[in-house]
């Protein structure tokens, strides 16, 4: 049964399934793509008329998923401008056969569709070689996936390199926003609040008062995480000359401690990432959750990207609790080797995760090449008795665990999560937003890092303006 076939209905920030519906007799249901362009006159007709074709066909598609894929189509083919259809395809779009069809947003509607693959800085070849044809839509195009392949296909359109600033903002939190963050994210930005003034101290050598967390922002450069900036705004206005008539806010930008690659392994220099999340996106082979925020009971996956390896090869992920004790093992084989990998190992227990530092280790061919820390915040109800586990150490592995032991002793919950925080982040640097001249730190406008600073994105729409004139 198609989508249109159903009713749905958003409610409470969520698209509900009510069920399946009757259509109109008589009238011919088209379904083509949301990609398309309109002449003026149907458009005018579409949106502006009173006939009874149109105010019934919005009522019909009133209560459906991705209506644009439906309406249009089926308002054309049975009104007075069905002989205007001009029936071609305008636009560039990949499929990844390989990667299958997965819900993603599950949490918030009833229905699952497909998504095209996202273009990358390798396909810009194909992209360009297409310019000569009558395409005039292509995507998908993810800027956190690949912000290179956006900028060299505006520099190509547009002949000049207007989106040469490498900088990617992505952002994760506003004040303003409707859906609040889940319980552990929550508890991570609650935690950076009441260690930034520590930070400010010592970095600025000045003090600040309280403070109300306003944004949380990604840094990308090129196609690589460079940190997460958090906006403050100061709750004050006589602070150290930060303070002026204008937003009175300071910029910090923090950044995880990255995983450890075993120098003392010669396998190693094939590992290039080895992270942890609960945000997985299988056809992009990324996590989503930079933040790696995580509660007791997180669901999370570890992702690896490797070098090409030479031979079969067999990775081992070991994810080890605060206690030191074996929570899981999975064994993944490499059978297609000469080309560059991404693996990936769900975490699967019983019980609810325990807080405290965790330690992920990978091994290639029974070697160790990477570790990866992350903590599990002390949030809700936790756990009073020992955690059941299934796993049961390799025999060449058991020599390897003895070493690893973590020692958390938490006192409180709020001390103990500030503890886990400030083990895996840092503050690097901090601007401030419309200081006054008393300020003798860095200003967020001439700071790249900043979402606020020259960024040269912000010339494409008059660059854009000027070659539609040519």
């Amino acid at each position: 049964m198609g989508s249109f076939e159903q009713s749905f209905l958003e409610c409470e920030q969520r698209m509900w399934l009510l069920g399946p519906r009757v259509l109109p007799i008589g009238i011919r249901i088209d379904v083509g793509s949301e990609w398309f362009i309109l002449d003026r006159k149907f458009a005018n007709y579409s949106v502006l008329s009173k006939d009874d074709l149109v105010l019934g066909l919005k009522r019909v598609f009133q209560y459906t998923v991705l209506p644009g894929e439906y309406f249009f189509h089926t308002l054309l083919h049975n009104s007075p401008f069905c002989a205007t259809l001009v029936d071609g395809d305008l636009k560039l779009v990949s499929w990844n056969p390989k990667k299958r069809c997965t819900c993603h947003h599950d949490h918030v509607i009833d229905y699952c569709g497909c998504s095209p693959y996202a273009f990358r800085a390798f396909d810009v070849g194909q992209l360009v070689s297409l310019e000569k044809k009558p395409i005039f839509f292509a995507r998908k195009f993810e800027p956190i996936l690949s912000n290179p392949v956006v900028e060299q296909v505006v520099d190509k359109l547009l002949n000049a390199r207007v989106l040469a600033g490498g900088y990617y903002w992505y952002n994760e939190y506003d004040w303003l926003d409707r859906r609040p963050p889940d319980d552990a994210t929550l508890a991570l930005y609650d935690s950076w609040t009441r260690l930034a003034p520590k930070w400010f101290e010592m970095l600025a050598q000045c003090s600040l008062g309280r403070l109300n967390l306003k944004r949380v922002e990604q840094v990308r450069y090129i196609d690589a995480l460079k940190g997460i900036t958090t906006t403050f705004e100061l709750d004050t206005t006589d602070v150290d000359g930060v303070s002026s008539h204008g937003r009175h806010a300071v910029q910090m930008m923090w950044t995880i401690r990255p995983f450890k690659q075993i120098t003392s392994s010669k396998a190693s220099a094939l590992l290039m990432t080895l992270d942890v999340g609960s945000n997985f996106y299988e056809k992009e082979e990324i996590l989503r959750d930079v933040a790696a925020a995580f509660g007791p009971n997180s669901s999370l996956m570890a992702v690896v990207h490797l070098r090409p390896v030479s031979v079969i090869s067999v990775l081992t992920f070991v994810w080890m609790d605060p206690q030191g004790s074996l929570a899981y093992l999975k064994e993944v084989h490499l059978s297609d080797v000469n080309a560059q990998r991404t693996a990936n190992a769900e975490l699967t227990l019983l019980d609810p995760l325990l807080a405290g530092s965790w330690t992920l280790q990978l091994y290639l061919n029974r070697e160790l090449i990477g570790e990866r820390v992350f903590v599990v915040l002390p949030i809700g109800p936790l756990a009073t008795s020992p955690p059941r586990y299934t796993a049961t150490a390799l025999d060449w592995l058991v020599p390897m665990l003895k070493s690893l032991h973590h020692d958390d002793s938490p006192s409180n919950a709020i001390e103990w999560t500030d503890k886990l925080v400030q083990s895996l982040w840092r503050v690097e640097d901090i601007c401030a937003i419309d200081p006054t001249e008393e300020w003798t730190g860095n200003d967020c406008a001439d700071t790249e890092w900043s979402a606020i600073s020259s960024d040269p994105h912000r010339w494409f729409d008059k660059a854009l303006a000027e070659k539609t004139k040519d």
